[in-house]
């Protein structure tokens, strides 16, 4: 009987891990996909800040020219 419950316990394991792992891929996936939009239009959080750099450059040197 202790055999019994030990296998049933296995195969609910396996998939309770197999949900879990299929799921992992799932969120994986829909995020490249999301980045793979944001990238396109420019909107990835580094590209804005690299953005907002080179505008605080230019400010910064429009200021010391004065």
């Amino acid at each position: 009987m202790t055999n019994v419950e030990l296998g049933t316990g296995a195969i609910a394991y396996l998939v309770g891990s197999s949900y879990a792992v299929l799921d992992n891929l799932r969120i994986q996936v829909l995020r490249e996909i999301h980045n793979a939009q944001l990238a396109k239009k420019h909107q990835l959080p580094g590209q804005l800040i690299k953005d907002q750099l080179n505008q605080l450059d230019g400010l910064e040197k429009s200021i010391q020219s004065l």
